[in-house]
């Protein structure tokens, strides 16, 4: 690989365990918690469903909820239509620190964005879809 395109990669790397402890410092709960907690607040989701909205592996969403559920923020219940499958549920108080949690999210994103402009996370956020969709492509045949 190219020196310029390692040293972008690394970069990313780089500012995602940045931006990752940061969340937490600021916001007061894990980027991956706040996200479990985010797309389970419009209801029940499987939690094979919820591997594949937040794109994470199993052991890692397992683990949270476990964690989860026992801070009282969400439920796991056996399907009743199939035993197979386990259902995640926010509860009220998952609710409740989402909403907290929110606000602050938004408070750490304005200050760590306040000055750049639309066009430039526009052409960033261009670049990171070209990104992701090769990876993507280069996951699959390595699957098959």
């Amino acid at each position: 690989m190219p020196v310029k395109q390692l040293e972008m990669m690394q970069h990313i790397g780089r500012l995602y365990r940045t931006w990752a402890s940061s969340f937490e410092a600021e916001v007061g709960i894990s980027g991956v918690r706040w996200r479990i907690l985010l797309a389970l607040h419009n209801g029940l989701i499987s939690q094979k469903n919820l591997i594949k909205k937040l794109q994470i592996d199993a052991a890692t969403l397992t683990r949270h909820v476990k964690a989860m559920e026992k801070d009282g923020l969400l439920t796991r219940a056996v399907d009743e239509n199939d035993n197979r499958v386990i259902n995640v549920e926010i509860t009220e108080a998952g609710l409740v620190l989402l909403h907290q949690t929110r606000v602050k999210r938004d408070a750490f994103l304005q200050k760590m964005m306040w000055d750049i402009s639309d066009e430039e996370i526009d052409v960033l956020l261009a670049t990171l879809d070209k990104i992701q969709a090769r990876l993507c492509n280069v996951q699959s045949s390595l699957e098959k």
